[in-house]
């Protein structure tokens, strides 16, 4: 019985992006809280300008980590005769034989099934390592239970191969982050020490929409690569190729670099 737990590349995004929400929210609530104690008097009138969005942030961010417990918690076992889901609340058993109607629900790295049998309704999130193995997996158990007729094969072929996408996204997506991060603090950088003309600050403009279609490119190569290889009618998915993905992505940001090497140079000659 294969176990499937959550895969450390949504939790390298997870902590980039609270990284993220922290600096936001720290700059964010520096303008009220400038103007709450400036000049080293408390103005009376910007109490309500700094506390709302204080504890409106709080807020958002409460929800983000209890969103995190929840989804930390979460792996599934599969083999030919279940399916074992366990999240922080229960553990739940789903034999093939008793799946009644199953239901899709598409969202960017959340997106989950449901299942439905007599007894119970039970959402799994797929948020775990090889999520397309397991949908695999779980249709291989539903044909072998003879449940074939509760999907579309198209549909289901459509979901997990987006499923297959999410999983490529998710593990480079914060390096492609990252570079466009990098990218931003040297175009900023290049301005701020050279005298900003209308023709430095098009070329500006023009990089920052180079770095981010630019950093996204190898992601799009490497889907189109597998996208070809995938077999609806067999229902064919191709391993993951690590060397050839990483060789795509370290020569994209090669190139990159590059083209920010020639943007910078551009920017402080005009």
């Amino acid at each position: 019985m294969k176990e499937y737990r959550l895969g450390k590349e949504y939790r390298q995004n997870n902590i980039f992006i609270m990284i993220f929400l922290w600096i936001y929210g720290a700059l964010f609530l520096s303008i009220p809280i400038y103007y709450f104690i400036k000049d080293g008097a408390i103005i009376e009138d910007s109490l309500s300008s700094i506390f709302f969005p204080v504890i409106n942030y709080g807020i958002f961010i409460g929800i983000i980590l209890y969103i995190n417990h929840r989804i930390y918690g979460i792996k599934a076992s599969i083999d030919s005769e279940q399916i074992i889901y366990t999240n922080r609340k229960s553990t739940k058993t789903i034999p093939f034989n008793d799946v009644q109607k199953m239901k899709f629900i598409y969202y960017y790295s959340w997106s989950s099934i449901k299942l439905y049998t007599n007894t119970q309704k039970v959402r799994i999130f797929l948020v775990f390592k090889d999520a397309y193995e397991f949908m695999l997996d779980m249709k291989r158990g539903l044909d072998d239970a003879e449940r074939s007729e509760l999907y579309s094969q198209k549909k289901l072929f459509k979901f997990v191969r987006m499923i297959f996408n999410e999983e490529i996204m998710q593990k480079w997506i914060y390096k492609s982050m990252l570079i466009i991060i990098i990218g931003l603090i040297l175009v900023f950088l290049s301005l701020a020490i050279t005298t900003a003309t209308n023709a430095s600050i098009i070329v500006a403009l023009s990089s920052l929409i180079l770095i981010m279609i630019g950093s996204f490119m190898p992601v799009f190569i490497i889907k189109n690569r597998y996208k070809k290889e995938t077999d609806e009618e067999s229902f064919y998915f191709p391993p993951r190729d690590m060397g050839y993905e990483k060789t795509v992505v370290r020569k994209g940001f090669i190139i990159l670099g590059i083209l920010f090497a020639i943007v910078i140079i551009l920017i402080l000659a005009v």
